[in-house]
């Protein structure tokens, strides 16, 4: 990874899209609207190569915050993978047990410690 990076961030984020059936239609309307594909069959395809970070993450060398609401969609098997492959970094993983994707349902509370946690990072 690039040493110019001082801190990472994801903010309900995922590492894989491996379990595109779990989601909502409205979701997967979502990802076909955005990546510009033909039909749904083409959008999660794009979806999976494109947002499969699982290669990159042992290369993680700075400190990296990883927000996750555990009512999500997204799996909270997505911490394991992530335990599991970014080993080479500070990791703080903030599992927030009543939030939804990006814990918008809580309102600023989880941001509050995300940015709390990027300042005092980055001012180390």
């Amino acid at each position: 990874m690039d040493r110019r990076f001082a801190a990472c961030v994801s903010w309900g984020g995922f590492v894989d899209m491996d379990e595109w059936e779990a989601e909502t239609p409205l979701t997967k309307e979502g990802w076909r609207y955005v990546s510009k594909a033909v039909d749904l069959v083409a959008a999660r395809e794009h979806v999976r190569v494109s947002l499969d970070v699982r290669p990159v993450l042992g290369r993680l060398t700075c400190p990296t915050y990883f927000l996750h609401g555990a009512l999500d969609e997204i799996p909270i098997g997505c911490l394991d993978v992530l335990r599991e492959l970014a080993t080479n970094c500070e990791l703080t993983i903030d599992l927030e047990p009543l939030g939804d994707h990006c814990c918008h349902n809580l309102g600023p509370a989880p941001r509050y410690r995300l940015a709390d946690w990027l300042a005092e990072t980055l001012t180390r």
